[in-house]
């Protein structure tokens, strides 16, 4: 399973739910069209769901979250 969003803070936040009923276990996220400031608020959605941080990609003011489902 994957999932790709490259979408704002705001809605990948809405989503988490979503995302998560999506993506089986062991499945790969991938978060971005997020500002580094924002990335700790977006995580922070996905980790209180059981998500997994595998790597953050920072290039310039953006970030991406590669998170894995357990």
């Amino acid at each position: 399973d994957l999932v790709f969003a490259n979408i704002l803070a705001r809605p990948l936040i809405s989503l988490a739910q979503d995302i998560h009923g999506a993506t089986r276990p062991g499945g790969i996220v991938i978060l971005s069209g997020l500002l580094r400031t924002q990335q700790r608020m977006v995580f922070a959605a996905y980790a209180s769901r059981g998500f997994r941080l595998i790597r953050r990609i920072h290039r310039d003011a953006w970030a991406t979250l590669v998170l894995r489902r357990p």
